[in-house]
């Protein structure tokens, strides 16, 4: 993930890139919740500063369930 979220713009754009390409992308909302909104309810708002303290809410125990089910997702879509 990127601390901007899922639309702060580089993760958007490597995901358009790819579907562009012709793979199925799911980009999922990994560091919520948000700080003070985030962007689009995702991560650091856009003129945000970056916080150990908020990102360490987000350990791998918390996130492989995320990933999990994007993979799940992905996988029942025949990828």
């Amino acid at each position: 993930p990127d601390v901007w979220g899922w639309n702060g713009g580089r993760v958007r754009a490597i995901a358009d890139g790819l579907s562009e390409q012709g793979y199925k992308v799911a980009v999922g909302k990994f560091l919520a919740p948000a700080l003070d909104g985030g962007t689009d309810g995702d991560a650091l708002p856009p003129d945000g500063d970056f916080s150990m303290d908020w990102i360490k809410q987000f350990p791998w125990e918390t996130q492989r369930p995320k990933v999990e089910a994007a993979l799940g997702f992905l996988k029942a879509e025949g990828c």
